[in-house]
């Protein structure tokens, strides 16, 4: 059965990919507590590596809004992404 992706909802999509990169990110904040005890002279590394998983999710979230708004609007007019799905019969 073939079937076509029209619409994205914007803002869960959005919220969901960006939730996800924050949670990568959250790797990075060890290190920045790392930077920050031990490094002398480059304290505003470790800050910046602290707070990349709020900063990485609010660009991942309006990247991802556009990208989805962009898709919407071309999927209405030209189609969407065409899906082939079967249904496992076990």
């Amino acid at each position: 059965m073939k079937m076509q992706i029209n619409k994205i909802s914007v803002h869960r999509s959005s919220k969901l990919l960006a939730f996800m990169n924050a949670m990568f990110a959250l790797l990075l904040v060890p290190l920045g507590i790392i930077v920050l005890i031990y490094g002398k002279e480059d304290r505003a590394s470790g800050f910046i590596l602290i707070l990349s998983p709020m900063f990485l999710g609010i660009i991942t979230y309006i990247n991802a809004a556009i990208g989805f708004w962009v898709y919407n609007f071309i999927a209405g007019r030209f189609g969407g992404l065409e899906l082939t799905l079967y249904e496992n019969k076990e």
